[in-house]
């Protein structure tokens, strides 16, 4: 796999990939600091958008609330805006959501560029149990968005951040139902991403049941390892 060099810094166009709930926002931001690249994840890109009241931003919620995937060319707008104002082509990036399907992958491939190339691609694979337990668990502060869960990482008080005292609530995608509807959509949409990366030859495959310390550790090894 090939991984570029700039004055002594690996330079990375990292993708991140695993179904929802497993753990894809908590390792983003480990690896782009690691690695000094920027980070975006499309989730985030969603609701900033749906809090300006965009018009991606009200296309993008009906999906979310449901549980649905939101349409390819939506989320490509979103993320190919975000990767132009970052000036991603020279800096590298990391990408945490996105793409989700084949169509998206081949999109972001074509915007890339027959000189760069997607590597790697991160798959954090996790039990459909487990990620059913942790996704209805979660808890997100309204204020500050920090995220906690009731059983794996409870707030000191009961329903406030421990950061802000924000008051904190389950998100709509996080219920039961939806949940459910997002693990079924992942399965049919995006688990072909996989084998399009085992064939592109950029897949590397981390077992995301794991404890959130020692996924990252297998993460950066196998990272550091491609130079």
């Amino acid at each position: 796999m090939k991984v570029l060099f700039d004055k002594g810094v690996i330079r990375l166009n990292i993708v991140l990939i695993g179904p929802p709930g497993a753990g894809k926002g908590t390792q983003a931001s480990l690896i782009a600091a690691r690695y000094n690249v920027p980070s975006v994840s499309s989730g985030d890109l969603f609701r900033e958008h749906r809090k300006l009241g965009t018009q991606l931003g009200l296309l993008a919620e009906k999906y979310m609330n449901s549980g649905e995937l939101v349409p390819d060319q939506v989320t490509i707008d979103m993320v190919m805006n975000w990767f132009n104002e970052n000036n991603c082509s020279d800096s590298g990036f990391l990408l945490d959501g996105f793409p989700r399907t084949v169509d998206q992958a081949i999109a972001l491939e074509k915007a890339l560029g027959h000189d760069k190339s997607v590597g790697p691609s991160i798959f954090i694979n996790v039990d459909q149990d487990e990620l059913l337990k942790r996704l209805t668990g979660r808890r997100v502060c309204m204020d500050c968005q920090l995220s906690f869960h009731i059983i794996s990482n409870p707030p000191i008080k009961d329903d406030k951040c421990d950061t802000c005292s924000g008051f904190l609530s389950q998100r709509e995608d996080d219920n039961f139902v939806a949940v459910k509807a997002r693990l079924d959509a992942y399965k049919h949409n995006t688990e072909p991403l996989v084998d399009h990366y085992i064939n592109k030859h950029v897949l590397i495959e981390i077992d995301g049941n794991k404890a959130i310390d020692q996924v990252s550790s297998d993460i950066i090894k196998l990272v550091d390892g491609l130079n």
